[in-house]
């Protein structure tokens, strides 16, 4: 919990990596979310059956709000209203407010990420997507976005069965000083031999971050981030 020059001055952060920020008048008073986060709210609610496959991680809709916030979402049973309040005009989006923590470390990802990491994860609900997962909702997510999570899909599932066919091919316990997958294919006898699995691995890598640009182009022009160009990624 922080203090923010914000219409609703006290912030609460979700845990790490988490999506959705709540604001208070004071320390006293209940949290509540913005207006502008309610339809990231309800799809991530409707892309539910996509994060039970996630459970062993710790994932649920719980995990995407501040403690006080997930609470109330784990107890809720899914049915009658949503045991979240909005209020309009309240975050840093509306108000074109930088916020003041960082979403990840200067290592882990672009500036960009660091500093707007929750309200990227907010779009990406908003336009029908589960943030960085290949998961949407057909009758909300825009059709040049479910093409490109489908060629995703299509990418990732070529290359886990190359991926398949040369791990069943290659007697891995015969290698010396065996390790990780990717330490393996890390060695120019191995890439030379493997060249389709590594390359559909980098095809498949290159098309996350198609939409991962399209998504940091919307967030900078919606927090009028002028020279945005600077603070993307190719991670």
């Amino acid at each position: 919990m922080v203090r923010e020059a914000l219409p609703w001055p006290v912030v609460y952060y979700p845990n790490l990596r988490g999506t959705f920020c709540a604001f208070a008048r004071s320390k006293r008073s209940a949290p509540v979310l913005c207006e502008c986060a309610e339809p990231a709210v309800r799809n991530l609610l409707g892309l539910r059956p996509a994060l039970r496959m996630r459970r062993a991680t710790g994932e649920s809709p719980a995990s995407y709000f501040p403690e006080a916030i997930a609470r109330k979402i784990a107890a809720w049973n899914g049915r009658g209203s949503l045991p979240v309040q909005f209020h309009p005009g309240l975050c840093h989006r509306c108000n074109a407010s930088a916020p003041m923590l960082r979403y990840c470390d200067e290592l882990d990802d672009s500036p960009l990420v660091q500093q707007y990491g929750w309200y990227l994860n907010q779009a990406y609900l908003r336009l029908g997507m589960l943030p960085y997962r290949n998961s949407y909702l057909p009758g909300v997510c825009p059709s040049d976005y479910q093409s490109d999570i489908e060629t995703s899909r299509n990418l990732e599932r070529e290359f886990q069965r190359e991926c398949d066919r040369v791990l069943e091919a290659v007697d891995l316990s015969a290698l010396p000083g065996n390790g990780p997958r990717d330490a393996i294919l890390l060695r120019p006898i191995w890439r030379q031999q493997f060249g389709q699995m590594i390359e559909l691995r980098r095809q498949a890598s290159e098309q996350r971050r198609v939409l991962k640009r399209k998504i940091q182009a919307v967030v900078a022009q919606e927090f009028h981030i002028a020279e945005y160009a600077a603070f993307m990624t190719d991670g």
